[in-house]
């Protein structure tokens, strides 16, 4: 489970995904379809059915799912000012964070969806990104002030994926982080594909 939310200021493979012009999930859609205590991947999302979309054979079973809210829905006006003032990132942005790891004999499956009503969406999987991908911040931090556009998906050190989600009246990122031995560079870019499709309210 991810607790540690913070914005922060490799060798990389790019694949863009088709989007609609009409996004499938909105800021105030999400707010409302992201229970703090559930009990199932929020948002419709599905990674067992996106894994077995791309071929995959091994099987997944959920091992926890973390939900964060901002309390209210308006963003500080100076989202770092706000935090190094002791408010959460979250809070900060006014944004919704979805956590769902999933588990097989073989290693872990992770998939975490960050949805913000500004700009700044990516940033809030810096730590995770640098956590995942074993970069440093120096090494992420191109990746974040630059991050993958609404239907794009990179992966960084094989074995992460980091993507933009189209957003109506707002930002969205994923990151998904795959250990399992078949789930990695092309194959892993398509499960994140996948994932950012079944998104919705």
């Amino acid at each position: 489970m991810h607790s540690r939310l913070l914005i922060v200021s490799a060798a990389v493979l790019v694949v863009a995904a088709c989007s609609s012009d009409d996004p499938a999930i909105s800021m105030d859609g999400a707010r409302s379809a992201t229970p703090p205590n559930a009990s199932t991947c929020p948002l419709h999302l599905d990674p067992p059915a996106a894994l077995k979309a791309a071929g995959v054979g091994t099987a997944v079973t959920p091992d926890s799912i973390s939900v964060q809210k901002s309390k209210t829905g308006k963003p500080a006006d100076d989202p770092i000012a706000a935090q190094r003032g002791g408010m959460s990132a979250i809070d900060a942005i006014a944004g919704v964070y979805v956590a769902c790891d999933y588990k097989a004999a073989s290693g872990s499956f992770d998939v975490t969806v960050v949805i913000t009503p500004v700009k700044g969406a990516a940033s809030v999987l810096g730590p995770v990104l640098v956590r995942d991908a074993g970069l440093s911040l120096t090494e992420a931090r191109p990746l974040l002030e630059s991050p993958p556009g609404a239907g794009e998906v990179r992966i960084v050190g094989e074995t992460v994926a980091f993507g933009g989600i189209a957003v109506d009246g707002g930002d969205g990122a994923i990151l998904v982080h795959s250990e399992l031995p078949d789930v990695h560079d092309e194959t892993l870019a398509n499960v994140t594909k996948t994932l950012t499709g079944q998104l919705r309210n």
